[in-house]
């Protein structure tokens, strides 16, 4: 739900994604802090690929495009 409110702040997980990301939760009682970790991954991986220079080619947040890359990886494995 975070995400829907602010989704360039909080970014989008589902269990596919969050099992690459070594944050999966297994019941609702572990679910926020596992949020919690997987929003520190993607903090860390939003600042290493600036670190890295990475070049944008669209004006969409970094974390949307990493959002649509676990998507599209991870979740519906598209690529």
């Amino acid at each position: 739900a975070w995400h829907l409110l602010a989704p360039e702040f909080f970014p989008l997980w589902d269990g596919e994604i969050a099992k690459q990301y070594e944050c999966y939760w297994s019941n609702s009682a572990g679910a926020a802090e596992n949020y919690i970790c997987f929003c520190r991954v993607m903090k860390n991986f939003c600042e290493y690929l600036e670190g890295k220079k990475f070049k944008k080619e669209t004006s969409k947040p970094l974390l949307k495009i990493i959002d649509e890359y676990n998507y599209a990886t991870i979740t519906k494995k598209w690529v």
